[in-house]
């Protein structure tokens, strides 16, 4: 039997300001932009199931693949979470870099700050594999990975 789903349209992401994530994802991560949109009436209602919905929302990409930055300017009493790694619902996107100072640096200059260090895997499968979590003062996370430096072998 062939499968119902094909593959994934994109991750959609709340934020509290729409050009202050536009500013970070293209001009910090290098994303595209894609396209801007304004959903609101019954048809927002109806897809998020959040009554009087009014959403300011952007579609990035990077390498075939899509993220949607949504801002709720209705209805007013939204709130900001700041869910902990290990809290229940908690998501995060995770980035391949190639330089892991340079994507932490980057990022920090933009508000996003790492939760510690960046590790290196030194067992298994990922072994040599850089790993780093990053959030913003909103809650969001992202995590960096840089994969292990080719190693160039020359004959003579």
């Amino acid at each position: 039997m062939a499968s119902t789903f094909t593959s994934i349209a994109h991750t959609g992401i709340t934020v509290a300001s729409l050009d202050d994530a536009l500013a970070f994802w293209v001009d910090v991560l290098g994303f595209t932009l894609e396209r801007r949109f304004h959903l609101d009436g019954e048809f927002a209602e109806h897809v998020t199931g959040v009554t009087s919905a009014a959403i300011n929302a952007a579609v990035v990409s990077l390498d075939g693949q899509s993220v949607e930055l949504l801002e709720y300017s209705s209805p007013p009493d939204r709130t900001i979470s700041r869910p902990r790694p290990c809290d229940v619902g908690s998501v995060h996107l995770a980035l391949n870099v190639t330089n892991m100072h340079k994507a932490v640096t980057a990022a920090r200059s933009a508000g996003w700050n790492p939760v510690g260090s960046p590790v290196t895997a030194t067992e298994g499968p990922r072994a040599g594999t850089v790993f780093a979590y990053l959030s913003d003062h909103h809650g969001g996370t992202l995590e960096f990975i840089q994969a292990p430096q080719a190693i160039t072998t020359v004959t003579r």
